[in-house]
């Protein structure tokens, strides 16, 4: 069954869309691969990554945590650093 664009009130819909949503939304909330390749009824990842259209937003929400962790890391390097000056050690304490 063929569904137009006209029946769906969408100019230049084709169904075959859909399976680019659906993929391109598991990668955006963190669907591990494996299972979106799974779920697309794939056999490689390269097929899932020719369907995969990753928004602005989510390369954004991906940059901001890696730099939440680098800052976290830091945070944690100098602390570990400061605890080493205080005992006279080369090596932090756990």
């Amino acid at each position: 069954m063929a569904i137009s664009d006209q029946k769906v009130g969408i100019r230049g819909f084709r169904f075959h869309d859909l399976r680019h949503t659906f993929i391109t939304t598991h990668a955006e909330i963190g669907t591990p691969l494996p299972v979106v390749i799974a779920q697309a009824g794939y056999l490689s990842r390269k097929m899932t990554e020719i369907y995969t259209h990753i928004s602005q937003r989510s390369i954004q929400d991906a940059a901001e945590r890696f730099e939440r962790f680098e800052r976290k890391k830091a945070e944690l390097v100098e602390e570990a650093k400061k605890q080493c000056r205080r005992n006279g050690s080369t090596k932090p304490t756990r």
